[in-house]
């Protein structure tokens, strides 16, 4: 699927939009959320526009992984959990995974 100008997730990519980049791989770019709603709230954003994972191809799923794994390992985090909305559920039509840190496990997010 080609990207798109209306998206906020491309243009985020594209280094178009005022967004502090914590990591950029060949496949991924991360950013803090805007509206976090736990201390670490990180934004994992495939670079191509994909609409959400049901169009996620393996590779990319192995390259997610291994940036939550170099962030955790960096920020020495204890625990984290990484989320996503798929179709519907999404607010913006573009693939993103949340990591989200600094939370204890009974949180309701």
């Amino acid at each position: 699927m080609a990207d798109t100008d209306d998206c906020i997730f491309c243009r985020i990519v594209k280094g178009q939009d005022q967004t502090s980049i914590e990591k950029v791989t060949d496949r991924v770019v991360v950013v803090q959320d805007v509206r976090p709603i736990a201390p670490i709230h990180l934004l994992i954003i495939p670079k191509q526009h994909i609409r959400d994972i049901r169009d996620a191809e393996p590779y990319l799923w192995d390259d997610i992984r291994k940036v939550v794994t170099e962030i955790a390992s960096e920020r020495k985090l204890s625990g984290f959990r990484i989320t996503t909305n798929a179709g519907d559920a999404a607010m913006i039509p573009h693939m993103v995974i949340h990591m989200l840190a600094g939370i204890t496990s009974d949180r309701a997010i």
